[in-house]
């Protein structure tokens, strides 16, 4: 068990790409520049009862409290374990826009759950979301959080997609 007490872990956005371009055989990977690298439809869940101040300040959570419609700032590489909530009216580097449950059974490899999360989240969820089609050569990018072995074990199923954009840039609004 991590020391923080999180379940769940980042994915970075090149490997939804990675996974669609394998698949597809056609699909044209964005390039990856790793130090700069860092989701209209009703959301399907309300933000977390955590979210941010009313005062436009920001409140750190654990990533397991995130939810669809959650906005934040905060490290995109890695095992991540808190982020800064942020109103989504303010720039923000991240927003959870879509969650889908794994199917229960063995903890699943990285491979299984970025191709859950393509699945899942770059079609037409992406499209009612954005307004426009998910393209993995565009800017705008979908990552995820995953269970991580030990939440999973736990019965955690959630992967949370959310929306970044590749070059780092904020967004704003959602």
């Amino acid at each position: 068990m991590n020391p923080r007490g999180a379940t769940k872990a980042l994915t970075p956005l090149f490997m939804i790409g990675a996974v669609a371009a394998l698949l597809t055989g056609c699909a044209q990977l964005p390039q990856v520049d790793e130090e700069a690298a860092g989701e209209s439809a009703t959301p399907s869940a309300s933000p977390s009862e955590s979210a941010a101040p009313d005062d436009g300040g920001t409140t750190t959570v654990n990533v397991n409290e995130l939810t669809v419609g959650d906005c934040w700032s905060g490290a995109t590489e890695g095992e991540i374990f808190e982020v800064e909530l942020i109103d989504c009216a303010q720039p923000h580097q991240s927003e959870a826009f879509h969650a889908v449950q794994a199917p229960d059974g063995e903890y699943p490899t990285e491979d299984v759950f970025a191709q859950l999360a393509f699945d899942e989240c770059a079609g037409d969820v992406f499209t009612q979301y954005t307004g426009q089609a998910y393209d993995p050569a565009a800017n705008l990018q979908v990552y995820y959080y995953a269970p991580l072995a030990d939440g999973w074990e736990q019965g955690d199923r959630e992967v949370l997609c959310y929306l970044a954009n590749l070059d780092g840039s904020l967004l704003q609004g959602s």
